[in-house]
């Protein structure tokens, strides 16, 4: 029961800190990509939602979103394994 207690409180650290390293990523996205990409992961919107909400072409919204997902990827490439594991232990 202990080790169980450890096990979770261990997930939960990992947790916090895995959300602070991604909210920290997205804070270094420029203004309008960090907008467009919270705008699809967070809010859902499909990419000609966000196109209509703030009046910008689909284009744009792809090439901020490639932006968006490269600095993600690369900001969180060595939490990616951590990530992964911490995900499918869940499931």
């Amino acid at each position: 029961m202990l080790s169980e207690q450890i096990y979770h409180q261990s997930d939960k650290l990992i947790e916090t800190e895995i959300k602070e390293k991604i909210s920290d990523a997205i804070g270094e996205l420029p203004e309008k990509c960090r907008e467009i990409f919270v705008l699809n992961r967070n809010e859902n919107l499909k990419y000609q939602e966000i196109a209509d909400r703030l009046a910008i072409s689909v284009k744009t919204v792809e090439t901020q979103m490639s932006k968006a997902l490269q600095h993600m990827r690369a900001r969180l490439a060595e939490y990616l394994t951590i990530i992964m594991i911490f995900i499918l232990g869940h499931w």
